[in-house]
């Protein structure tokens, strides 16, 4: 994944240094022929060259080489650090993919790090720097079940594995393997990943059966500086994982509702958790996330990503689980909400400060407003509960009811449904009725009183005017509070595109909103929701 500098480069494309990332980039691809070798920032044949974020002109080849002089004598200048570091960032991402549509060219590719084969073209320098630089060969991706498909000996691949690793030195590995028991191939290459055991820092297996590979085991005590461990829970030797003191993240997933012996994992050390459980049998519904959320009681984060397409589950796999998680993110397939309020039902959350409820597919999954009002009582919401984020098909005056009970709540992310096949008739939760909701009345509890943030994306199904009142109001209790600053309110709101919403706001509150902004008393961002929004 790219870093904030990477993405900084990205983003700020009309800059002297993301034209110098580009200007890297196309160099390092001089050696290649036709429009498909070139980097992803320049677009056209290789005669025309468009240079993303700049002025949006069509540039000639010779046009452009002329213009990035001064850049490219700026290259020569940086320091072989830096130099590096930019190589490093590019990096390219689709290299990490363990999935079907990957070839032989794809896999020696990887294997190989072309990329930066490609890079150490350019000149002695650039060749020593991309050769000679052990973090740049640190993060290798590969997929030994592919493998034999392949009209390439296994020996090849082996040969680019080796070469790799040793590259890379000592400096801490990131792994994504694809595994499956059985396979020469595979106990082959695994032997070579052992041997840099100690270098494991972030590792991730992809296996779809129960991987007994007993070279794992030469890696036992060796595991000193692996940080994150990502495997498919059916796996028979976790016990090799046991001895890793900075072990602190693990992902753990169930795609056939295998579960195995989870217990030797270190979980009195882990602070985050993910588990994701898909195609799961019914037995194993739930009875999954619940085993790992009853060992992971110390981790601070918790992400559950499940498919629950069941309505319910027998009693005898359900128990209560106490967890001490600050966060708490479900992602979820569902289309009933009894198996939903089952899961909610086991749990007793007494540190929880934030939770996210999410869709995992197209559909929304249901909102069990019984259960998580359960679950808010016995855990205490109402004392340490100050982040929410709903995307459910959930009524608003359910919404406005659940709120009551969060007194504490400082953060409301919300969002509107859409339309899909089983639901042509989207879900509607930002209403008039919740946004009156949050309005000050003397006669009654003031809503989540200590909201300070409103995080929106609706289908325009509310009145401007209600908005704006909203947001006057909040504004106004924000600013009684005795102090020396006076606290801003901030709305994020992000309107799905013009064939899923109603109307557009108005120009008239959108200046009113800017105005409060110019004021200080408001933080304002708006604009079309994108696919990052959902």
């Amino acid at each position: 994944m790219q870093n904030s500098a990477s993405r900084h480069l990205h983003t700020d494309s009309g800059s002297s240094a993301s034209r110098l990332q580009v200007a890297i980039q196309l160099a390092g691809q001089s050696d290649s022929t036709g429009s498909d070798a070139l980097p992803p920032e320049i677009g056209g044949s290789r005669n025309v060259v468009s240079v993303a974020g700049t002025s949006g002109d069509a540039l000639t080849h010779e046009q452009y080489v002329a213009q990035s002089c001064g850049v490219s004598a700026l290259v020569q200048r940086l320091p072989t650090e830096l130099l590096a570091d930019i190589f490093d960032m590019c990096f390219p991402e689709e290299m990490l993919w363990i999935d079907n549509s990957i070839t032989a060219a794809d896999e020696v590719r990887r294997l190989s790090q072309h990329h930066l084969l490609q890079l150490g073209q350019v000149c002695s320098r650039w060749h020593a720097i991309a050769m000679c630089t052990p973090k740049l060969w640190s993060t290798l991706a590969f997929d030994i079940n592919s493998w034999r498909k392949f009209p390439i000996p296994n020996s090849a691949f082996l040969t680019l594995l080796e070469s790799s690793l040793t590259r890379g030195g000592d400096h801490p590995l990131t792994l994504r393997v694809g595994t499956r028991k059985g396979l020469t191939e595979n106990r082959d290459a695994i032997t070579l990943l052992y041997k840099h055991a100690q270098r494991w820092q972030s590792v991730h297996f992809s296996s779809n059966d129960r991987c007994r590979c007993k070279s794992f085991s030469d890696a036992v005590g060796n595991l000193e500086q692996l940080h994150h461990l990502s495997l498919n829970v059916s796996w028979k030797r976790v016990d090799i994982f046991a001895r890793a003191p900075r072990l602190k993240s693990l992902t753990l997933r169930a795609r056939k509702g295998i579960v195995g012996d989870l217990s030797t994992l270190p979980w009195q050390q882990i602070e985050r958790c993910e588990c994701i459980g898909t195609r799961m049998s019914k037995p194993h519904l739930l009875y999954f996330p619940l085993s790992v959320l009853q060992r992971a009681q110390s981790a601070a984060e918790i992400y559950l990503s499940l498919t629950l397409r069941s309505t319910s589950v027998s009693q005898t796999q359900l128990f209560q689980v106490s967890s001490n998680a600050r966060e708490v993110e479900f992602e979820l397939d569902a289309d009933t909400p009894q198996l939903i309020g089952q899961l909610f039902d086991c749990l007793t959350l007494p540190c929880l400060e934030s939770y996210d409820f999410y869709a995992a597919g197209d559909d929304l999954p249901p909102w069990p407003s019984e259960a998580f009002l359960a679950l808010a009582d016995r855990s205490k919401f109402a004392d340490h509960l100050t982040r929410l984020s709903i995307c459910a098909i959930i009524s608003d005056v359910e919404l406005v009811r659940c709120l009551k009970v969060l007194p504490r709540l400082e953060e409301l992310s919300l969002w509107d449904g859409w339309p899909t096949e089983s639901m042509p008739v989207p879900n509607i939760v930002i209403t008039d009725t919740f946004l009156r909701a949050l309005l000050f009345k003397e006669d009654e509890p003031y809503l989540v009183p200590s909201l300070g943030f409103l995080y929106l994306v609706p289908r325009l199904e509310f009145s401007d005017s209600v908005l704006l009142d909203v947001v006057n109001c909040r504004i106004e209790e924000l600013g009684s509070d005795d102090g020396d600053e006076c606290p801003t309110f901030q709305v994020k709101l992000f309107w799905q595109d013009p064939l899923e919403r109603s109307r557009d706001v108005s120009a008239e509150t959108l200046e009113q909103l800017q105005e409060l902004v110019s004021e200080g008393r408001l933080l304002f961002y708006y604009g079309e929701a994108s696919e990052f929004d959902f």
